[in-house]
């Protein structure tokens, strides 16, 4: 064997089907039954043809003036194209349902029911909003006005402010005016199908002296209500825990949570009311001076103006001449407090609940033990925060809108829960 053809065997043995791919495929080919490869070729073309219609670029419609009023337009325009000056349909800004925009090609105008000569049947009214987070509504006819079965409203203050809405019922053929904030006088340019209606408005907050109040049992004080517009009467949701008399006294009758309010139209305005044992609310103001004005240090924990989570506890409760823990010299650890809370059936109050939040079972001076840090303490007990009351935000109808206040966290702060709650002193 010559050096020749060696080399072309080890061609061979390097790519043995080095030419297998295109052999096979003329042979078939060559054996392929002549009509098939016209069908083929014929479907081929086809596919190529409509490849280049559908993306073979933009085609004229007509340098004419098309139907759509402007010249030059393309049968492939994007109308999501807000670039494409050409295009018909094109305008960002466009407000579909805006009939006074000549070039909206949306515009259905003719569809919204004419209310031309219609009028308020008043021009001015005055709305309450019940607490600082409470809202006011009122509805105003309108006069010689037909049956309006379609209609767009477009509503403009004349402070730009946006905590008023507008809007036009179709069953009680009326609108409706909403206010979310604010106070004070105010214009509103109402334009509802094409007419406009001017609008004076007068935003007062019907408001009261206590919105949280902390009451030993057996004490009293009194709530005042300001702006509202006629006579009313106080309400207790408890008056076995907190009653009320027709002058606003509220006396703390019994240990638990009671809201004492006034309705107007239905809404709302009260004042929480928590009754406490004696010293209870002196400790509350305690844990709360010392969140806010002493320094954390564990290592100087029990030095006047130092606290960590424990002390904290401890020291506010010494100020009422209770002592947390049954410790009179030093403040126990958290999980030691969780352990003296637990063994005792009357200061035991269970696992942490948002629901019970709501119901407002918990109490001022609460504690809340938070676990999970395997530290091999009492029911891996690491730190303690203590209940100082309660955030009041007045009512979403009839249900109290509230959050836990802390000696040391933000209002609305929380357990889990695996969380334990105690009650030192019941």
């Amino acid at each position: 064997m010559d050096e020749k053809e060696t080399m072309d065997n080890e061609e061979n043995k390097e790519d043995p089907y080095k030419d297998y791919y295109t052999t096979n495929i003329f042979e078939g080919l060559k054996k392929a039954n002549p009509k098939v490869l016209a069908i083929v070729g014929i479907v081929a073309v086809i596919l190529v043809v409509a490849i280049i219609l559908i993306f073979g670029g933009k085609q004229p419609v007509s340098k004419a003036k098309s139907d759509t009023g402007r010249a030059g337009t393309y049968a492939y325009d994007d109308p999501d194209d807000p670039d494409d000056p050409d295009d018909p349909w094109d305008d960002p800004w466009d407000d579909p349902d805006d009939p006074d925009d000549p070039d909206d090609s949306w515009d259905d105008s003719e569809d919204y029911t004419d209310i031309t000569g219609a009028t308020l049947e008043k021009n001015e009214i005055t709305l309450y909003r019940m607490g600082e987070y409470g809202e006011a509504f009122d509805e105003i006819g309108l006069l010689n006005c037909p049956m309006v079965e379609e209609y767009y409203v477009d509503v403009d203050s004349q402070s730009g402010d946006d905590n008023i809405s507008v809007d036009f019922d179709t069953e009680t053929q009326k609108l409706n005016i909403t206010v979310y904030d604010g106070e004070g006088d105010e214009t509103l340019t109402i334009v509802m199908n094409g007419v406009t209606f001017i609008l004076q408005l007068h935003i007062k907050v019907v408001d009261i002296n206590h919105s949280y109040k902390i009451l030993d049992k057996g004490k009293t004080f009194t709530l005042k209500i300001k702006n509202m517009p006629d006579e009313y009467a106080f309400t207790s949701t408890d008056s076995k825990i907190a009653s009320v008399s027709g002058d606003g006294t509220v006396k703390g009758k019994k240990i638990g949570n009671a809201i004492i309010y006034t309705e107007l139209d239905g809404a709302r305005v009260g004042c929480l009311v928590s009754v406490v044992k004696k010293g209870i609310a002196k400790a509350c103001k305690k844990a709360t001076y010392i969140g806010k004005n002493w320094k954390y240090s564990q290592p100087n924990r029990m030095k006047k103006g130092y606290y960590d989570c424990s002390s904290l506890v401890w020291k506010s409760y010494k100020a009422s001449g209770k002592y947390v823990g049954g410790a009179k010299s030093y403040a126990p650890t958290a999980a030691d407090l969780c352990k003296w809370c637990n063994t005792c059936k009357k200061r035991k109050l269970g696992k942490f609940n948002y629901n019970k939040v709501e119901k407002l079972k918990y109490l001022p001076g609460d504690l809340l033990f938070c676990t999970g840090a395997k530290n091999g303490r009492y029911k891996n007990v690491y730190h303690v925060e203590m209940i100082t009351g309660y955030q009041f935000y007045g009512f979403d109808g009839k249900r109290p809108m509230v959050a836990l206040t802390w000696g040391a966290r933000e209002a609305g702060y929380g357990g889990s829960s695996s969380d334990y709650v105690g009650r030192p002193f019941n």
